[in-house]
C-alpha cells in the first residue's frame, strides 16, 4: 500500500494526473506555472502624448491617436534587386606580377618591376605586395648567383690563364 508523501507512487483517483505532487512540508510554495505572470506584474501603462516638439500632423492627415509618437523613419530596404552597393575592389599590382614572372625569365628586369610594384602599391593601397617581394627576392638570388659564377670565372681565369 503507498502514502500521499510518497513520489514514486501512482496518483489517487480524486487527483487528476496532470496536477504536481503536494509539496512536503518545510520546503518553499512551487514556481508558477510557464507563461504566467508573476505576482505584482501587469501590462505596461500606456506611453501617453508624443514628447514636446513634435510637429502636427500634415493637412489630409489624421492626428496621431492618443497614446503613440511619431513613426520612426524607414531603415531602406535592404539589398532589393542590386544586391550589395558597389565598393571600390582593389586589384592585384599588374607589375608586381611581372616582377614575379620576370624573375625567372630576365632577373633584372624583374628586380627593377619589383621595386617599382612596391613603390606603387605603397603609393596606391592595391594587393600584391607580396608577389613584388617574392620577385625582388628571387631576381635578387638569381643575379647574385650569375655574379658569383661570373667572379669565380675571373679568379679562375687569373689564377689559370692557360684555361680561359
Amino acid at each position: 500500500m503507498s502514502t500521499p508523501e510518497d513520489p514514486f507512487s501512482p496518483p489517487p483517483e480524486d487527483r487528476p494526473a496532470t496536477d504536481p505532487p503536494p509539496q512536503p512540508p518545510g520546503y518553499a510554495a512551487p514556481p508558477p506555472s510557464p507563461g504566467a505572470m508573476p505576482p505584482g506584474w501587469g501590462p505596461p501603462a500606456g506611453y501617453g502624448a508624443p514628447p514636446p516638439g513634435y510637429p502636427p500632423a500634415p493637412p489630409g492627415y489624421p492626428a496621431l491617436p492618443p497614446g503613440y509618437g511619431a513613426q520612426p523613419p524607414y531603415g531602406g530596404y535592404g539589398y532589393g534587386y542590386g544586391g550589395p552597393p558597389p565598393y571600390p575592389q582593389r586589384g592585384t599590382n599588374i607589375m608586381a606580377i611581372f616582377a614575379l614572372a620576370g624573375a625567372f625569365f630576365c632577373p633584372l628586369v624583374g628586380l627593377v618591376l619589383g621595386f617599382v610594384a612596391l613603390s606603387q602599391i605603397r603609393r596606391t593601397g592595391e594587393d600584391g605586395r607580396g608577389l613584388a617581394i617574392a620577385g625582388v627576392v628571387i631576381s635578387g638570388v638569381i643575379v647574385l648567383f650569375f655574379l658569383a659564377v661570373i667572379g669565380i670565372a675571373i679568379v679562375d681565369c687569373a689564377a689559370n690563364p692557360e684555361t680561359c
